[in-house]
């Protein structure tokens, strides 16, 4: 009977030793999976991989996140961890939660090869551009330009003077590709009528005698000048540019009368050592034996006018530029007025009856002129 009893007691002893060490063990298992859980919501929390890793990861990019959240992105920012690529991946979600940081205005913008910046993905900059004492739009300060072509007189100056050639030369400040004011030198130079000098050797005739020129009289005129001349083109991006040219300066007119240099005794005419003559307005000696040796060719200036006036100017070209370069072809066509002061003088109407010292003796140089030059050049 003592032996049941102590097999009985021994078996519960042993039955509750083993209850204790199933419950121990439950807890144990409890207690480790408790601790995973608590582990893995840490993760998650304190880092936005899962996030980028889900399936709906764009989803929840775009949702708003919480203070802990944001924390924890902060925390996983400006972690020091390289030991896998996590960190690339959740620095790319980061700046696509991060708003970007708006730049202060001023601010130039470049284009290049770096990274973000603070708040700011690479590419947002633009490349600066930099000017070499240029204008804003690329164009130079300075114009350089020259030509030449001829002079076409009209209106009453084509009754004494004819055409010949001009030539013409500026330099001046550009504000843009469009405007520009050069200081601008003109010699626009003419030769007279045939009808203007046999008119003046009727006077020449009168005064001073006839045969004073022996029939023989010849005449030139030219016209020199500094403007400011603005310029405005149109188009002025492309190869081709018209533009339009106006300005407003000092004139100064000049007429020369001339006749063969043998006519005034320029060359011995006379046998012996010595030879001289005497015609016209000239007086010359030769040397010579029996001929005449010394100089007998060109001509003597013998008779000199001049009158210097106020002028304006107005006319329209067209320029084509040579791409890549500074350099450009230009042609245009102005009008030219003079505004002389007329004087008195002798003319057809009243050379048999006034005194030839009182008053000029060509008084057409003083006349209002105007011509068109046409002009062919470079511009710089």
């Amino acid at each position: 009977m003592k032996h049941v009893k102590f097999n009985h007691a021994r078996h519960e002893r042993s039955h509750r030793l083993a209850s204790y060490r199933a419950v121990w063990r439950a807890a144990m298992l409890v207690g480790f999976l408790g601790f995973s859980v608590a582990a893995i919501q840490a993760q998650s929390s304190t880092s936005p991989v899962n996030a980028q890793l889900s399936p709906d990861s764009k989803t929840e990019a775009a949702l708003p996140a919480s203070p802990e959240s944001a924390a924890g992105t902060e925390d996983a920012q400006y972690s020091s961890s390289s030991t896998s690529n996590l960190d690339a991946v959740s620095s790319s979600t980061e700046a696509k939660l991060l708003p970007p940081t708006p730049m202060p205005a001023g601010t130039m913008k470049a284009e290049g090869d770096g990274a973000a910046g603070a708040g700011g993905a690479a590419g947002q900059y633009h490349r600066p551009h930099y000017h070499t004492g240029g204008n804003q739009d690329g164009s130079d300060r300075w114009v350089i330009y020259g030509g030449g072509g001829i002079t076409e007189p009209i209106g009453n100056t084509k009754n004494y003077l004819t055409d010949n050639f001009a030539i013409q030369a500026g330099v001046g400040y550009q504000f843009n590709r469009k405007f520009s004011l050069p200081i601008e030198f003109d010699w626009d130079q003419f030769g007279m009528t045939k009808q203007n000098l046999d008119d003046q050797i009727l006077i020449y005739d009168n005064v001073f005698g006839s045969g004073s020129v022996n029939g023989i009289l010849n005449g030139n005129s030219h016209i020199w000048s500094f403007s400011f001349e603005p310029r405005y083109a149109f188009h002025a991006s492309g190869s081709w540019s018209p533009y339009v040219v106006g300005g407003v300066g000092f004139y100064h007119k000049v007429a020369n009368f001339t006749i063969p240099a043998a006519l005034v005794g320029a060359c011995g005419v006379y046998g012996g050592a010595y030879g001289g003559g005497y015609g016209g307005f000239g007086y010359g000696y030769g040397y010579g034996y029996g001929a005449f040796y010394g100089y007998c060719g060109g001509n003597l200036n013998i008779d000199h006018y001049t009158s210097n006036a106020p002028g304006f100017d107005g006319g329209a070209g067209i320029s084509y530029r040579i791409s890549d370069t500074r350099l450009s072809f230009y042609a245009e066509a102005r009008y030219v007025y003079i505004d002389n002061s007329q004087k008195k003088g002798i003319t057809m109407s009243n050379y048999t009856d006034t005194p030839y010292k009182t008053y000029d003796l060509y008084p057409e140089n003083s006349y209002h002129t105007d011509y068109i030059p046409i002009t062919f050049g470079i511009r710089f």
